[in-house]
């Protein structure tokens, strides 16, 4: 299988209301993966990520955080 040829990580914290468009819009570029960083949320956003087929981590709740770890788990 070839490796992506772009990693995009979305932050999220209680996103339920808007993760669906942002991983569905993500998905359609060529050749990607998309990697859902969560910190901490209360509402359905990483079970909703998680059937889009987004790879789902958690991190504490900080932007540049979850963006770090994001990062190291791209390929």
């Amino acid at each position: 299988m070839r490796q992506p040829d772009l990693s995009i990580i979305i932050p999220t914290l209680n996103e339920a209301a808007n993760i669906s468009e942002a991983v569905r819009r993500a998905q359609n570029a060529r050749n990607v993966e998309v990697i859902v960083v969560d910190g901490g949320s209360r509402d359905d956003t990483t079970e909703i990520a998680g059937r889009l087929g987004a790879l789902v981590l958690a991190a504490e709740a900080s932007r540049a955080r979850q963006m770090n770890v994001g990062a190291m788990a791209a390929t």
